[in-house]
């Protein structure tokens, strides 16, 4: 169920994140995703991380910093349909 609190907390926690992707989920930008998070909305998950670069906060001071929250490294394994 990933509305569970430790489901969500699992994309800022992790050091290093694996993601293992089919070719044919993969978009050339976010408008192209934009049906396909529709369709999502409609069923589970009720929760999406949409994660598309290193956090950025300037919560503290006004100071930007990059890499706050999440994973330090990421790879991805694309697999071919």
């Amino acid at each position: 169920d990933s509305t569970s609190e430790d489901m969500r907390i699992a994309t800022m926690l992790a050091e290093t994140h694996v993601a293992v992707i089919p070719a044919s989920k993969i978009f050339p930008d976010a408008m192209s995703l934009q049906k396909e998070l529709s369709e999502l909305q409609k069923s589970s998950p009720r929760y999406l991380a949409f994660i598309s670069g290193a956090s950025r906060t300037a919560d503290i001071e006004r100071v930007m910093t990059i890499g706050v929250h999440g994973p330090q490294a990421l790879h991805i394994l694309i697999l071919e349909d």
